[in-house]
């Protein structure tokens, strides 16, 4: 799905979206200053992601726990 699909059911469900490419990285979109935030399992969160041309485009984000 694209990135808009995954983020409105992520939303919905309060989780989480990825591509298979981040490895293990997961985006949790806000909608606070933090912007979307990039969280690394065992490591601290990143606020303000911001994503590349691909990403945008990207046709394979994925919701997750």
């Amino acid at each position: 799905m694209n990135i808009i699909e995954a983020t409105r059911k992520a939303s919905e469900k309060n989780k989480y979206i990825t591509r298979k490419v981040f490895n293990g990285i997961k985006i949790q979109p806000t909608d606070t200053v933090d912007a979307c935030i990039a969280i690394k399992s065992g490591t601290d969160s990143c606020p303000r992601w911001q994503p590349h041309l691909e990403d945008l485009i990207a046709e394979d984000w994925e919701v997750v726990d």
